[in-house]
């Protein structure tokens, strides 16, 4: 596999944009909007390609800014983030890979809306790092963070969209079929997701491309405490009994979307 030709370290800059047909990345590549001056938001940062984006677990992709989070897209252009999925590329790589270690940040530093953030595969997209798109700490709602993939997406890391002193932002999944199973935490393929607490218990699936299966246990769930939404485009089946014993929680469940 080719090197990446960048030094280990982090680089600085506001925009970026790469296009190849194979890359693996091992060490930073930064759009931050707070440097040199105060006050800007976060650059933005393409990946894309027609063959295949690593990301190895020591590399940095950092949009963040002090007044609000930028735009990174992996395996994609950059309309891909800023429309927050509604664009359909043109350019998109074969396989997306994130790995464990790995970090992508599109967050405020000090106060402003977290950023956008689309990981895309015309294959397979895979996430075992992290990717954040926060509220800023001193104000603002959370971004916006897709993991999509035509024939399979896997989220082993971790995405948060948290915002401490606004709304909490979105995480986009791309199911065609969800399946809610019988079993203890951990044991579905999206439990990791909603039991992350920054997300609100938001699960969604609306993406018109998308053909991958999601399984969620009865048991994640039920261990939620804040309002549940459960999406995909073709199919919901519910095939164990879920319930919820905290007052005011919801549960919302939608296919064909």
């Amino acid at each position: 596999m080719a090197q990446c030709p960048y030094p280990a370290g982090p680089q600085q800059t506001r925009n970026h944009r790469h296009r190849w047909n194979r890359r693996r990345f091992a060490g930073g590549r930064q759009a931050e909007g707070d440097r040199p001056r105060a006050g800007a938001h976060g650059g933005a940062i393409e990946v894309a390609g027609t063959g295949d984006v690593e990301l190895a677990g020591s590399a940095r992709i950092n949009a963040s800014g002090s007044a609000g989070g930028g735009v990174v897209a992996l395996g994609t252009r950059l309309a891909r983030a800023t429309s927050r999925g509604a664009d359909t590329p043109t350019l998109v790589a074969r396989q997306v890979r994130i790995a464990k270690g790995a970090r992508v940040a599109a967050d405020p530093t000090v106060q402003g809306n977290g950023g956008q953030v689309a990981v895309l595969g015309a294959d397979t997209a895979t996430l075992a790092g992290r990717a954040t798109a926060r509220g800023g700490k001193q104000g603002g709602d959370g971004g916006w963070v897709e993991l999509s993939g035509k024939n399979g997406v896997g989220l082993t890391g971790t995405v948060d969209v948290s915002a401490p002193r606004g709304k909490l932002g979105d995480i986009l999944l791309d199911p065609a079929t969800l399946n809610i199973d019988a079993g203890p935490l951990g044991c579905g393929t999206a439990d990791y997701i909603i039991l992350n607490p920054n997300n609100n218990g938001t699960l969604l699936g609306n993406q018109p491309d998308a053909i991958s299966t999601v399984d969620v246990t009865n048991s994640a769930i039920q261990s939620l405490t804040g309002n549940i939404r459960l999406q995909a485009t073709t199919a919901v089946n519910v095939n164990a009994p879920v319930t919820l014993t905290r007052a005011g929680q919801s549960l919302t469940i939608e296919s064909g979307v």
